[in-house]
């Protein structure tokens, strides 16, 4: 824990670009193409990634190439290289890249939204040709440094085709032999927060004749209730087949709906509803106002025999689907850790059966009242300049 929420104002550039400028110059005495020679034949790719309140790593391999995998963790904790070469690249690409960023609809959208959403935080601003002379390379390698010298608080996740014993060994050589000193894990709370009540407001870009809405309702969660977490699921669910039903189906006034629940638990725990569509200028209020009269609907009339028997299969299936896939186990293993969630992480996804079975309409009726009765509505919509 930490991330780059331990990095100074001043230094905050810098330490969100380490990964970047850190993991693409390659590790100890091989840069990116040498290192990529060293591997070639081999599948062990391992990735570091530093977040606003977290540092890691990530990485797949083939069951026979598990030591490579244990030594480029070694390597990337232990020998981060700063390469002078492609921090040059790294700057030209980025230069090119935003001389015209401004150009694009989308961009000014996305830039315009980031600021609503995050109260025009400092560490939430759109990238800009004057951020990149606050880009230091040498204070990235020592972000880097300071974040991964030591492993203290690291917890290491294997999922996949692996003999426990015969990896016990490795384990014991490669991680065993990372340099700890104790050090306890703690993040600072750096204020970034949603706003409260409701904002809403038009950005004007470009001359295409569409229009783009987003619509994102946020409010407190109790991330580490499973029951909670199955419910807000539930009624996302539920909400986006609705409004694809009436909104596409039935007014043709879009092509597609996508609503999106995501939860966070640091450095305050809560969720954000993301609704969004695509649509004719002209109709984007007449959409809105129905996304709305929907939302309040979620809030006083459970699902009937049909939409709930379709959402309580839809959650079956797909966790069916999830068991079998490796990279699902690792991200919801890595989630339950990194959340404090107890001493046994994967009990949140042995439980989904029995939590979906006990589910009621009225469960996600209520839980739609619940959470949604905030008032905080962040509501953007994207129109041609004319």
């Amino acid at each position: 824990k930490g991330g780059t929420s331990l990095a100074s104002d001043e230094d905050f550039i810098p330490a969100s670009t380490a990964v970047s400028l850190i993991a693409n110059g390659g590790v100890g005495n091989f840069d990116a193409i040498a290192l990529q020679r060293k591997l070639t034949g081999t599948v062990a790719n391992v990735a570091p990634n530093i977040s606003d309140y977290q540092e890691g790593l990530r990485g797949n391999t083939s069951p026979s190439d598990i030591e490579m995998l244990m030594q480029m963790i070694y390597l990337r904790l232990t020998a981060p290289r700063a390469d002078a070469n492609y921090y040059q690249v790294f700057i030209n690409q980025m230069t090119a890249v935003l001389q015209n960023r401004n150009s694009t609809p989308g961009n000014i959208f996305e830039d315009r939204f980031m600021q609503l959403m995050f109260q025009n935080h400092p560490r939430r601003q759109p990238p800009t040709l004057q951020m990149l002379e606050e880009i230091d390379l040498e204070k990235s390698l020592a972000f880097y440094q300071e974040r991964f010298a030591d492993a203290s608080g690291l917890t290491f996740v294997f999922v996949g085709n692996f003999d426990p014993a015969s990896l016990q060994p490795l384990v014991e050589t490669y991680i065993g032999g990372l340099p700890t000193s104790g050090r306890e894990a703690a993040w600072l709370d750096q204020g970034i927060r949603n706003p409260s009540g409701t904002i809403r407001e038009t950005v004007r870009a470009g001359r295409e004749p569409q229009a783009r809405t987003r619509m994102v309702f946020s409010g407190s969660l109790d991330a580490l209730d499973n029951d909670e977490r199955i419910r807000l699921a539930a009624a996302s669910q539920l909400l986006q087949t609705r409004l694809r039903t009436i909104m596409r189906e039935e007014l043709g006034g879009t092509y597609g709906v996508q609503v999106a629940p995501q939860m966070h638990w640091e450095p305050v725990q809560g969720f954000n509803l993301l609704i969004e569509f695509g649509s004719d200028p002209e109709r984007a209020d007449e959409l809105a106002g129905i996304v709305l009269n929907e939302v309040e609907a979620l809030k006083t009339t459970a699902p009937n025999a049909t939409e709930f028997e379709e959402i309580r299969q839809y959650f079956l299936r797909r966790y069916e689907t999830n068991l079998r896939q490796n990279s699902y186990w690792l991200g919801q293993l890595s989630q339950a850790i990194s959340m404090d969630m107890g001493d046994s992480p994967a009990q949140f996804l042995l439980d989904q059966p029995t939590i979906i079975a006990a589910l009621s309409p009225e469960d996600i009726r209520d839980a739609a009242a619940r959470l949604l009765d905030s008032g905080n509505l962040v509501h953007l919509t994207l129109l041609p300049e004319n």
